[in-house]
């Protein structure tokens, strides 16, 4: 089942490359769409990484983690995820990257700094991991951990 009851919180070493994104210019975005091609009339697709390209030639990855309860933030190798894809689901589980740069949400951020990473702040025990707001000046975008992987959708401004 999907909740938040039991938070689950970013790790130092995550904190720090989210940190890195503070400043920098996105130069592209690219989804990993994970789809469930078992059966050809019924395809699932779930949004199983985010890499955020950066003016710096840094690449930022935000995954949906292993248990499906938290976002991570890693490196990504995306032939070896290929890889090992398709040895855990038996070749019934495809993943394509795919570039986003021009899509409704993020072809008027391209090129733009980021001014700030919004998380949820506990205080000692940490930052949430479902949920980071990314902004750039006065346009934002929020990436979040739902049933169906990552979801980004716009935040309208108040």
């Amino acid at each position: 089942m999907f909740d938040f009851h039991i938070p689950q919180y970013f790790s130092q070493e995550e904190l720090e490359a989210l940190a890195h994104l503070q400043g920098a210019r996105l130069e592209q975005i690219d989804y990993v769409i994970w789809r469930n091609i078992a059966n050809p009339q019924e395809v699932y697709e779930a949004l199983d990484w985010i890499v955020l390209g950066l003016d710096s030639g840094l690449e930022v990855a935000l995954h949906v983690n292993a248990d499906n309860k938290g976002i991570e933030v890693r490196p990504l190798d995306f032939e070896e995820a290929v890889e090992l894809t398709k040895l855990q689901f038996n070749g019934q589980v495809e993943l394509s990257r795919v570039d986003m740069s021009q899509s409704p949400h993020w072809q008027a951020l391209m090129g733009k700094a980021i001014t700030m990473v919004g998380l949820i702040d506990d205080g000692p025990a940490g930052a949430q991991n479902h949920l980071l707001q990314l902004q750039f000046g006065t346009q934002a975008l929020e990436i979040s951990l739902n049933e169906e992987g990552l979801l980004v959708k716009p935040v309208s401004s108040q």
